[in-house]
């Protein structure tokens, strides 16, 4: 029976260090990937708070998923691994700790963006949000 992993990805180099590390360290063949992005779309900037500034930022972001898909599915191929990417919308957090245990999923798996504490604890941070919220095991892997 397959084990579903996520793994939390964005355009970040510490997500690219999470998933090299996963396959180096983690990965066996009977795991199932799901490469979980959360995407945002940022209000647009006034005056264009129209209906085309609204689909042109939509656009970009679309634009950015897309490539994002193509770089992950390329290195999924590389590494011959099966998975597939998901890209959603929502806090990021709660994303990850949402679609991890509504698919049972094995454990979480991303990277840290190393905040330092005072940083961390103004702003919040997301793998500390995912360590505190899920009912999976999370492994964070630091910076290099």
């Amino acid at each position: 029976m397959a084990k579903l992993v996520v793994l939390a990805i964005d355009n970040s180099t510490q997500a690219e260090i999470a998933f090299d590390w996963y396959v180096e360290h983690i990965y066996r063949p009977e795991h199932q990937l799901l490469l979980l992005h959360c995407g945002e779309v940022r209000a647009p900037t006034m005056p264009s708070r129209d209906a085309d500034g609204w689909k042109s930022a939509l656009e970009e972001v679309e634009g950015k998923v897309n490539a994002l898909r193509s770089k992950y599915e390329t290195k999924m191929k590389n590494a011959k691994i099966t998975g597939t990417v998901e890209s959603d919308f929502g806090k990021p957090g709660e994303l990850i700790v949402k679609v991890a245990e509504e698919r049972s999923a094995t454990m979480i798996v991303m990277g840290s963006r190393g905040f330092g504490t005072l940083r961390r604890t103004i702003l919040g941070s997301v793998s500390d949000y995912v360590l505190h919220h899920s009912k999976q095991p999370v492994i964070i892997c630091p910076k290099k």
